[in-house]
């Protein structure tokens, strides 16, 4: 097919009255743009699409996301105003997905230029002009398809545009519409990104302030995602200090806000003022509020706050961050939510880290205690997960937890077994392996039994993690593998999970000794004969996985003769996984 004719067939695709049919054409424009070449591509393709400006807006977001590609094909970033006109029109469509493909394309485009492309900056530039100083409240969508190019505008244009450009982009920031104060509320951090430090904690910061008593609560909740944002752009930018004295009053007013969607919006970064503000300012004005905001009536703002607290403790140290925590934490035990009481206990382990073994056993160890004791598994479990993070640094504080572990790996919560089964590792690592042997070896013997499969496998994963933590896999062999031999004699599922365990320790095949690695494989092959097909299989998938593990010679042909016997085996699955298996010897 010639060029000439691909372009043909595009109109009359892009023209045929079933809409999914000049959807599907325009989503080749590229295609045949790149067929025709870039002087039809200007003089032919770019005129025709300027003509598509009442299509519907399936083709028209299809149109507004192929553009941002363009440069490549009308000859360079040298033609690249001749797109205008098409992105002018799509900037003042009504469909919001339209508009922002639309300037999602323009910020993708405007990437390309750099300063010494003069004229197509001026061309964007009073492009930009024209959307954003649309006055006709009827066609507002381009001011809004203003505010979200703004930035890229800035970054590119002298400095006395930039003043007209900061200028529109405060009447945008006031516009009567409040989509359009919404757009400039959602596009301030962008341009905090190129503005100087005085614009940035002067008029930019003003505008902010406006933003966050605008009249409409969606323009507000905006403005207070991106507050503590933009206070840590002044922070890294070292000017906060110029505006603190306005900040600190305005982060005190949140913790009154009447809206609940507000104060949600204020709690998701919270923690990071701690990085921004003096120590002082955290104590006297805030730290109170944070307080306040644990109690707060939705669950969404507690748990984001929960998060926060660590940042708290480590700016105010321990007794003055105690003081006004510990009357709470009585609150948050009991919490409703369990989500709440989930984040919650994760904080209590975190900011134990942090504290000394006296002040731990004075304001943390019973909510712990008691936390591990939750009604709620996920609780439980969330805890479980991050306590030796604690035991790592304390090792005298596990005589506590030794009896609740215990009743939990006999919970009637399979998800609960599994969780205590998964730390084991660590477990080891922290307080060494007499300490696992004399406390929770028989447990993990049985739970290798377990009615659930995913426990029993979860059983057969760790064991090399195990072996890893302690450093040595004797243990392994001397008080776990007489119990996986004996389970080889069990049911069919008890059959799969022993594979599992074997699979898991030859995976570290050369830290075994020779006698544990000969047992091993010697299970290995035994269980490649099995009576049921699909333990067989499993056999063949575990040698698979483990081959390119085993390095002693007389070892890998003594599995290869296990496998060559089943090339003959009277299932065909168990016959194809063998051949595969094989294929690694």
């Amino acid at each position: 097919m010639g060029d000439h004719s691909a372009f043909d067939f595009f109109r009359q695709e892009t023209s045929h009255p079933d809409v999914s049919i000049r959807v599907t054409a325009m989503n080749r424009v590229i295609v045949v743009m790149a067929l025709m070449g870039p002087e039809k591509v200007r003089s032919e393709m770019i005129p025709y699409l300027q003509t598509k400006q009442k299509e519907s807006d399936q083709v028209l977001l299809t149109l507004a996301t192929r553009i941002g590609d363009f440069v490549k094909y009308i000859g360079g970033i040298e033609y690249l105003s001749i797109c205008i006109s098409i992105l002018e029109n799509l900037c003042s469509i009504e469909e919001t997905f339209v508009r922002n493909a639309t300037t999602n394309s323009i910020s993708k485009l405007l990437k390309e230029l750099h300063p010494t492309n003069r004229s197509q900056i001026d061309a964007f530039y009073e492009f930009f002009k024209r959307i954003s100083t649309d006055d006709n409240s009827d066609l507002f969508y381009s001011r809004i398809s203003a505010c979200h190019i703004v930035s890229d505008i800035y970054r590119l244009v002298p400095p006395n545009e930039q003043t007209f450009i900061k200028e529109v982009f405060i009447k945008l920031s006031f516009d009567e519409i409040a989509l359009v104060r919404r757009a400039a509320a959602s596009n301030i951090l962008p341009l905090a990104q190129y503005v100087d430090n005085d614009l940035l904690s002067g008029e930019l910061f003003q505008l902010l302030k406006k933003l966050l008593s605008d009249e409409l609560p969606t323009v507000r909740s905006i403005a207070t995602d991106i507050f503590i944002p933009y206070i840590k752009i002044l922070h890294s930018k070292h000017v906060l200090n110029k505006v603190v004295s306005e900040v600190v009053p305005l982060i005190r007013n949140f913790f009154d806000e009447p809206s609940w969607k507000i104060r949600l919006s204020i709690s998701k970064n919270f923690g990071d003022l701690c990085d921004c503000l003096e120590a002082s300012y955290i104590s006297n004005d805030i730290y109170s509020g944070t307080i306040h905001f644990l109690q707060d009536m939705e669950p969404e703002i507690r748990v984001n706050m929960i998060k926060s607290m660590t940042s708290f403790l480590k700016v105010l140290g321990t007794k003055a961050f105690m003081n006004e925590f510990v009357p709470v934490t009585t609150l948050l035990l009991t919490d409703p939510v369990y989500d709440v009481r989930k984040e919650f206990a994760e904080l209590l382990v975190n900011i134990s880290t942090y504290l000394s073994i006296e002040e731990v056993n004075i304001y943390v160890i019973d909510l712990i205690i008691k936390m591990i004791q939750d009604e709620e598994p996920l609780v439980r479990i969330k805890i479980i997960k991050k306590l030796f993070s604690l035991l790592s640094i304390y090792p005298s504080l596990s005589s506590k937890f030794v009896d609740i572990l215990k009743l939990n790996l006999s919970d009637n919560n399979w998800r609960l077994r599994q969780a205590i089964i998964q730390v084991m590792p660590d477990l080891i690592k922290c307080l060494g392996i007499e300490f696992f042997l004399s406390n929770f070896l028989q447990n993990y013997i049985a739970l290798l039994k377990d009615d659930v499969m995913e426990v029993r496998l979860s059983c057969g994963d760790v064991i090399k993690d195990m072996a890893i933590a302690a450093n040595n896999s004797d243990f392994i062999y001397d008080h776990i593998y007489p119990t996986i031999k004996e389970l080889t004699t069990c049911e069919y599922l008890i059959r799969l999970t022993i594979l599992s365990a074997i699979e898991s320790l030859l995976t570290i095949y050369s830290q075994l000794s020779d006698g544990f690695r000969t047992d091993l494989v010697s299970l290995l092959v035994t269980l490649s004969s099995d009576g049921v097909p699909n333990i067989r299989i499993k056999a063949c998938k575990v040698i698979y996985q483990i081959s390119n593990n085993i390095t002693i010679e007389s070892v890998k042909n003594y599995i290869k003769q296990s496998l060559l016997s089943l090339e003959n085996d009277s299932d065909k699955d168990v016959k194809h996984f063998a051949n595969q298996a094989l294929k690694q010897f």
